[in-house]
């Protein structure tokens, strides 16, 4: 009886031990963990109300296509999660201009309002040249009507346009 209760024991105590090292510590997924690197930083916030976990992006324009010219080899994919204040941090290659490209975000989940970007299928856009600092990048649905305009009327006419629209000034759109 008693070598039956220490079997039962055990055997918990080892089904515990084992289940305690498969956790994964909270971090986030390892696929889009940035590695460091000594080049130029594109970073800033998601917002629609702060978007946490979106998948952010510096993407080709004529592609859609995430550039692989990132972190410290020059070869890494341009991409990163945003956390849970919607920031986000890219590390681009020594030299790279990316005053041609677009940051995106997809995904994630809107912490004031609890809408799921994933399900909705909205993407965030914003032409990196509309910002005036690197290290202070907004990525809205604001942003994103900019940059659909853009493509009709280029960025100056965009940025003009959207902030009569909206009665801002125009250099308020990109800024946090």
């Amino acid at each position: 009886m008693i070598c039956r209760r220490w079997r039962h024991l055990l055997l918990w105590g080892m089904v515990l031990l084992a289940a305690s090292a498969c956790g994964g510590g909270g971090g986030s997924d390892t696929a889009f963990a940035p590695p460091s690197g000594t080049g130029p930083v594109i970073s800033g916030f998601i917002e629609d109300g702060p978007i946490a976990d979106a998948r952010v992006q510096l993407v080709d324009p004529a592609t859609g296509e995430a550039l692989e010219l990132c972190w410290a080899s020059g070869r890494g994919r341009c991409e990163t999660r945003s956390d849970d204040r919607g920031y986000f941090r890219l590390v681009l290659a020594e030299g790279l201009d990316p005053s041609g490209f677009l940051l995106q975000a997809e995904g994630g989940l809107d912490l004031e309002t609890g809408l799921s970007l994933t399900e909705t299928g909205l993407v965030l856009q914003a032409p990196v040249a509309a910002f005036g600092s690197l290290r202070q990048a907004v990525l809205s649905p604001v942003t994103t009507l900019v940059t659909r305009r853009a493509e009709q009327t280029g960025l100056n006419g965009a940025l003009s346009e959207t902030a009569t629209w909206l009665s801002l000034p125009a250099g308020s759109l990109f800024e946090r």
